[in-house]
């Protein structure tokens, strides 16, 4: 997310998870130690250089998305204008419509292949804003946008196997 974050300015990141209290308690703490790994500090009044807020819309000198959010309860946002929007899996119709950069999603083996067959269409935001900067690469697309990312372990349910159809699609995409 933070890579994310930094090469992507101004984008949508989802960040999703099998429920809020999964993305908040679990993958947010993880997050942070993520964070500090990157340098990047929580922007407060005694800490006017940090580079990210949480729940709660950016200071004023904070870079705008390109695709704002309207409210800013389950938005992480980033000094570049990019921003985390948490994202439950137990609710996949409240993000019909929706339009990001990027999804990761935790624990993919203990979500439904619905959800994600609902919330990837999703993931189309900002054609040709990003360019793969890379010599004798530049009309491509940055490598990192429009990616969808699954982490996770083993499956143990059968209803976690279609996570194995994503390498099979890897290959032939």
């Amino acid at each position: 997310f933070a890579i994310c974050a930094k090469q992507l300015p101004g984008a949508c990141i989802a960040i999703a998870g099998k429920t809020y209290l999964q993305v908040q308690n679990i993958i947010l703490q993880q997050m942070e130690a993520v964070f500090r790994q990157h340098d990047l500090t929580e922007y407060s009044k005694e800490n006017p250089k940090g580079q990210y807020v949480l729940f709660k819309a950016p200071p004023p000198h904070f870079r705008k998305p390109h695709n704002p959010p309207k409210n800013y309860d389950n938005v992480i946002s980033f000094v570049k204008g990019a921003y985390g929007l948490m994202v439950s899996a137990d609710r996949p119709i409240t993000m019909r419509g929706a339009n990001w950069d990027v999804r990761l999603l935790d624990e993919s083996g203990t979500v439904s292949e619905d959800f994600v067959n609902t919330t990837d269409p999703s993931i189309r935001a900002n054609k040709r804003r990003y360019h793969d900067t890379r010599r004798g690469r530049l009309s491509y697309n940055h490598p990192l946008h429009w990616a969808a990312l699954d982490f996770t372990s083993m499956p143990r349910k059968p209803s976690g196997q279609w996570i194995f159809k994503t390498e099979e699609n890897m290959k032939k995409d």
